[in-house]
C-alpha cells in the first residue's frame, strides 16, 4: 500500500510540473508574441525608418554644403565616436568642425546608400563623391554610418569612412 501511495505521489507531482511547465511555455510564447506585436504594430515599420534615414542621411549632406551646425548638433549623440577617411579618430565635437571646413568649390554627392533597420538601430553605408565644379570626380568615400532611436529621433553614434582608390 506504501508504494502505490508513493508512485500516486510522484506522478500527481509529475503532472503538476507538467502543467506548471505547461503554464509557463504559454505565458512565455504570450509574452513573445505581445512583444512582436508591439514592435511591429505599434513602432514604427522597418520601410518608414528605411526612408527616414534616407531622408536624414541626404538632410546631413545638405546640412554639410550649408554649414547647418544646429541639424548636425542635434544628429550626432553627444557619445559619438567616427574614424574619418583618413584614419583620425574624432569625437561629435571634432566631426562637426570637421563637416564645417568644407570647401564650397567641391560639389558632393552621396551614391548607392543602403539602409538596414534592426528595432531602434539602423546602418546606413553608401558613397561620398567630390567632384570639382567643372565635373570631374576628385575623390571618393565609402562611409557607414551607425544609428540609435532614442526618445523617437535617430541620432548617429558611429561612423567610418573609407577612402576609395581608383585604380
Amino acid at each position: 500500500m506504501k508504494c502505490i501511495r508513493q508512485n500516486s505521489l510522484r506522478k500527481k507531482a509529475i503532472k503538476s510540473y507538467i502543467c506548471l511547465n505547461k503554464k509557463s511555455m504559454k505565458a512565455f510564447l504570450g509574452c513573445c508574441l505581445l512583444l512582436f506585436f508591439f514592435n511591429t504594430g505599434f513602432g514604427q515599420s522597418a520601410d518608414a525608418a528605411q526612408q527616414a534615414l534616407l531622408t536624414i542621411e541626404n538632410k546631413r549632406l545638405e546640412a554639410v554644403v550649408t554649414r547647418n551646425h544646429d541639424f548636425l548638433t542635434n544628429l550626432y549623440d553627444d557619445g559619438f565616436h567616427g574614424i574619418i577617411a583618413s584614419g583620425h579618430s574624432v569625437d561629435k565635437v571634432k566631426m562637426i568642425e570637421f563637416l564645417e571646413s568644407y570647401n564650397p568649390y567641391v560639389i558632393q554627392s552621396i551614391d548607392d546608400v543602403r539602409v538596414t533597420v534592426y528595432g531602434t538601430v539602423a546602418v546606413s553605408t553608401g558613397k561620398l563623391i567630390n567632384k570639382s565644379k567643372a565635373g570631374s570626380i576628385i575623390g571618393q568615400t565609402r562611409f557607414i554610418h551607425i544609428y540609435v532611436k532614442k526618445n523617437d529621433q535617430w541620432k548617429m553614434i558611429e561612423s567610418q569612412g573609407t577612402l576609395v582608390i581608383q585604380e
